[in-house]
């Protein structure tokens, strides 16, 4: 067959590349709005609010408009309570629920999904659809809701379980399954549906359990005072139908009616008991005479420590201060046990087992010591004198103390070798001032305290020797100089509150939520010289007068302490004055924290006089 010319066959080629693009439509620019639209359900078996339903192996389907996906089964929630849990599938356009528990008799079952129904392709939720069905011959149509909020923090708690207990005594949170359940959202929102009349109780846990009662004390809990009796209200309106423009002659009356349930606007506040079960973390031994011993949790008591291989032996650790409660930090002075290079110890502490109960737990470690590498240059400036740390920069604040950290225990201090001084025109003068300090608790740090004057400049000498250690090693020099910060720099903050009691404790917080300083409120709760910043305000109520704040505890049927938060973030600046009004109750729980959107009332400011 003859071949045609090359210029009559790259013809045919773009011709039939062009034919090819013409004929596939999905090539190109693809317009269109974005589908918003959440899906529908379109049929369920059985029917939505159906009667009847057979105990054993009940299956609900949900038929609908479009593929769909079910975004977090484990967010569904199934009341009555499921011992096993049921199988939550989302194929196609259908959702199907297996319940695999024999349920109740004439009981009215409820599947809240939330908004865990979405379509497939753009995840556009279904919100809130629930499902409702009944084992008997009627539809128990009852529900309360309301809000579950951080007792120490007013954040809302999302995922926690909130149930109703029929049997009225404390001892069901304990030992029974809720009789109804509800789920709080983002928001801390719940609701409970599906509720038969009468008398409960309500509670709130974090169920990472599983068992729908309270099995794991040092979660989180909650639980309301009074209880509960769920009612529905009927309401109506009426509006007048006119048979004229002038409104002169009626027609009829248009009468409207909707449902109220009741109690819709439940508070639940939630606390943590404080009985974890603690153990032991880590321990290590930082230098030869130093042993570090971390636990999960703040210790309450002290651990009892014996050497494994000498266990009758006494006086040969000593505790030594430690910022963090969940440490322990120990100091030998025995150069026997020092020069060894494992201990090995028993630690036995208290802690609770998993029901709550008191126990003693022992573990036992061994605690090495591996010396640190010898640096190449300069070698160790530390090696035969101790320096000393020290919290000194080339400003003070009015309201701080010089504070001295060195790495060992201090086993004597010769303060005629510490010196203070003033600059008093071109004169260095000595300054009175106290040193502090517990020798009996191992110390490691010394507060130097004297009446600090604005603006005024400093110098602290330490000489050599002025510290030796417990190991005979002996203080560095240190020479430092120092101003005192102007008024200016400052700000004020005065807060009075108005409220029914008197018994409130202010606290004062930076963005971060951490207490600065603490004040009763008084007539006003003053708090001055206040490096510029962004602060909260918090207060709660002092009721047992410890001036802290105590959680609650359910057996004794105690709510935690209240909680008031200033509902928004105070910018404080220099040389301002900030004066703030608060009426604490009279601020929804809900709106209280600064990040809730709630407002309070106006800044007065004036600038420093």
């Amino acid at each position: 067959m003859r071949k045609r010319p090359i210029h009559i066959r790259f013809a045919v080629w773009c011709a039939s590349l062009l034919l090819a693009g013409c004929a596939n439509r999905g090539i190109g620019p693809q317009g269109g709005p974005k589908d918003t639209t959440p899906p529908v359900v379109e049929s369920t078996r059985p029917a939505q609010r159906a009667t009847e339903v057979p105990c054993i192996g009940a299956t609900v389907v949900l038929e609908t408009n479009e593929n769909i996906s079910i975004k977090d089964p484990t967010k569904v929630v199934i009341s009555p309570p499921q011992k096993n849990r049921a199988g939550i599938k989302g194929t196609g356009r259908r959702v199907t629920v297996s319940l695999t528990d024999t349920l109740k008799e004439n009981t009215t079952y409820t599947i809240q999904f939330g908004d865990n129904i979405v379509d497939y392709n753009e995840g556009n939720p279904l919100k809130n659809y629930e499902f409702t069905f009944s084992t008997g011959d009627r539809i128990d149509s009852l529900r309360v809701s309301g809000t579950v909020l951080n007792s120490r923090t007013l954040a809302p708690m999302e995922g926690l379980e909130v149930g109703l207990h029929s049997q009225l005594a404390d001892s069901a949170f304990f030992n029974e399954s809720f009789d109804y359940i509800g789920m709080t959202d983002a928001k801390g929102r719940f609701t409970i549906a599906g509720v038969r009349e009468g008398e409960y109780r309500l509670y709130a846990l974090n169920n990472a359990a599983g068992t729908h009662r309270y099995t794991q004390t040092g979660t989180d809990i909650a639980f309301y005072d009074s209880i509960i009796r769920p009612e529905i209200h009927v309401h109506a309106t009426i509006d007048t139908l006119w048979s004229d423009s002038t409104h002169t002659v009626w027609d009829n009356l248009d009468v409207q009616t909707f449902e109220q349930y009741l109690p819709n606007d439940l508070l639940l506040l939630s606390f943590n008991e404080r009985h974890e079960q603690q153990f032991f973390r880590k321990g290590y031994r930082p230098t030869r005479e130093q042993l570090n011993l971390v636990f999960n949790t703040d210790l309450q008591e002290e651990p009892e420590i014996r050497l494994l291989d000498q266990p009758e032996r006494q006086d040969w650790l000593w505790r030594g201060w430690s910022d963090r409660k969940d440490s322990c930090i120990y100091w030998m002075k025995d150069t026997l046990l020092t020069a060894m290079d494992t201990l090995r110890l028993t630690v036995s502490y208290a802690s609770l087992t998993e029901n709550g109960a008191d126990t003693l737990r022992t573990d036992t470690l061994s605690l090495n010591y591996r010396p640190p590498l010898a640096k190449k240059k300069g070698g160790d400036a530390g090696k035969d004198g101790w320096v000393i740390q020290h919290n000194l920069a080339s400003a003070l604040g009015i309201n701080d103390s010089i504070r001295l950290t060195l790495s060992e225990p201090i086993a004597q201090i010769n303060d005629t070798l510490i010196h203070l001084l003033i600059k008093q025109d071109t004169l260095w003068n000595p300054v009175p001032f106290t040193w502090v300090t517990n020798l009996d608790s191992c110390p490691t740090q010394v507060s130097i305290q004297f009446d600090r004057e604005w603006e005024a400049s400093y110098r602290l000498t330490v000489d050599s020797l002025a510290f030796t250690s417990w190991f005979g090693r002996q203080s560095m020099p240190l020479n430092k100089s120092f101003q005192v910060k102007k008024p200016e720099d400052y700000a004020n903050l005065y807060v009075k509150i108005t409220a029914s009691f008197t018994d409130g404790m202010v606290e004062l917080m930076n963005d971060k939520e951490v207490v600065l300083r603490t004040e009763p409120m008084g007539d006003e709760a003053a708090f001055e010289n206040l490096a510029p910043g962004t602060y909260m305000l918090r207060l709660y109520r002092d009721l047992n007068g410890n001036a802290e704040w105590d959680s609650g505890e359910i057996l004794e049927h105690r709510q935690p302490e209240p909680v008031y938060y200033y509902p928004k973030k105070l910018q404080l600046r220099a040389n301002w004055d900030n004066e703030e009004s608060w009426e604490p109750e009279t601020i929804d729980w809900e709106s209280q924290r600064p990040d809730s959107g709630g407002t309070g009332s106006a800044e007065n400011k004036k600038r420093l006089k």
